[in-house]
Parts: structure tokens; C-alpha cells; sequence
């Protein structure tokens, strides 16, 4: 899974009156991880067709980590230029 460098933003939630804690990671350095364990997936199994992984797949499994399985765990920054023009 992916994995990296990360600061820890201590917050509040009122409503609760419970302290919790997220990750701040960057986009930039998430698709770069998720590229590489692509690159380890595909090598280990040479079924895959050579296309399989493509800008599409590293963007939507981008948003499957950050939206589903660590919602709650991260704060990410989006600090990829391409991206940035568009908002």
C-alpha cells in the first residue's frame, strides 16, 4: 500500500470532543508510489497487457485510496501543476 513521508495535523472535533489525527501527503508523491508498486505488480505477474496501467488506471486507483480507503487517515495536497490550472 502506499506509504511515505508525513507531517501529523492534531485536530479537535467539537462535536465529539475527541482528538484525532490525519497524514498530510502530496499528490505528487502518491501517483509516484502508485507507479512504482504498478511497475513491482506488473513484473511480477507478465500477464499483464503493456497498457494495463496507464494514466487512467494510476488517477482512478488515486482517487480509490484517497476518497475510499484512507479518508479519514489523510489530508492530501494536490501539487501537481497540470492539475492545479484546472480548478
Amino acid at each position: 500500500m502506499v506509504s511515505g513521508s508525513t507531517t501529523i495535523i492534531e485536530s479537535e472535533d467539537m462535536n465529539e470532543q475527541s482528538a484525532y489525527c490525519k497524514e498530510i501527503k502530496r499528490t505528487s508523491l502518491l501517483v509516484e508510489q502508485i507507479k512504482k508498486e504498478f511497475a513491482q505488480w506488473k513484473s511480477e505477474e507478465p500477464d499483464f497487457d503493456e497498457d494495463f496501467f496507464d494514466e487512467d488506471a494510476v488517477e482512478s486507483y488515486l482517487q480509490y485510496l484517497v476518497g475510499y480507503v484512507h479518508k479519514d487517515d489523510w489530508y492530501v495536497i494536490e501539487d501537481r501543476p497540470e492539475k492545479q490550472n484546472k480548478q
